[in-house]
């Protein structure tokens, strides 16, 4: 079987170098067309990909394939290696990346639905969240040399200290159409169901395909918020949440986090999904 390998072999704990990567394809009889994540040629490579990509590496290098691909000639199969493995963990897709490989025959697919961010400077594309306020610090690369465990429990004590210290937000966001009203710390708007360091934000909220989830905090629910970081359980997250299908943010003097990207302060935006899912790839069971 012919396959795409989009692969980072820098991600997570790097042990899974090229080497091992091609010698599991030889074992099961796959041949692979290689693009090493981090060379700018493997993008344009990776747009006329046919067939199933299979993405190797965290959420950064699963988020480009996704936004990548041509969702009418290809489909997405994640091997996730990261520290964090939000999108894989959203979509159900767990466990040793040679074992998901080994399934490939015994896969079913579901959609994944881009986010898409519009302004009148351009469009941009993102999978994971759009978010702004306290959060958006969930993109710092601090802690990135630290193992998986370490790497969570460091990424959310930065959690913890930014809220600490946060400052009413001076933007202004409707949600289909609705003005959201009285201050807010920070507000993430999730196309997915974790973020950051394995923060379970909307793990329990229910959307249907063409709804992203809203979650805003208001400075009432700081100090149990505070509280949730020290243990983030499913379903008990205290961020006010609604599904949408519209959001229209005035971000002001705010910087804004696309997928793992902190921005400059944008031009106002609007936000929504893209109607042509991504098919990925979802182990029915592994071997």
């Amino acid at each position: 079987m012919q396959i795409t390998i989009f692969h980072n072999a820098t991600a997570g704990e790097e042990e899974w170098p090229a080497e091992r990567v091609l010698a599991l394809c030889e074992e099961l009889e796959l041949e692979p067309v290689y693009l090493p994540a981090k060379d700018p040629e493997s993008r344009e490579a990776l747009q006329q990909a046919s067939g199933i990509v299979v993405a190797i590496g965290g959420d950064g290098t699963i988020a480009r394939a996704a936004r990548s691909i041509d969702r009418e000639k290809a489909s997405l199969m994640i091997l996730p290696t990261g520290g964090a493995n939000n999108i894989a963990r959203s979509l159900g897709v767990y466990g040793h990346a040679a074992k998901i490989l080994r399934g490939l025959s015994a896969f079913g697919t579901q959609p994944l639905y881009l986010g898409k961010l519009t302004a009148r400077s351009g469009v941009r594309a993102f999978v994971e969240a759009v978010g702004l306020g306290a959060i958006a610090a969930l993109a710092s690369r601090s802690g990135d040399h630290l193992d998986r465990q370490k790497k969570r429990e460091t990424g959310r004590s930065h959690v913890i200290a930014s809220l600490s210290e946060a400052l009413p937000m001076r933007s202004t966001i409707k949600l289909d159409g609705a003005r959201l009203e009285g201050p807010i710390l920070a507000f993430e708007a999730m196309n997915i169901a974790l973020i950051g360091p394995n923060l379970p934000l909307v793990l329990r909220a229910e959307r249907s395909p063409d709804e992203i989830i809203a979650a805003w905090l208001p400075p009432d629910r700081c100090d149990a918020m505070l509280a949730w970081l020290e243990d983030p359980h499913p379903g008990r997250c205290p961020m006010q949440t609604a599904a949408v299908r519209r959001i229209e943010v005035d971000p002001a003097d705010h910087p804004v986090r696309i997928d793992d990207k902190l921005m400059k302060p944008l031009e106002p935006f609007r936000l929504r999904l893209r109607k042509q899912p991504v098919a990925v790839h979802i182990p029915k069971a592994l071997p």
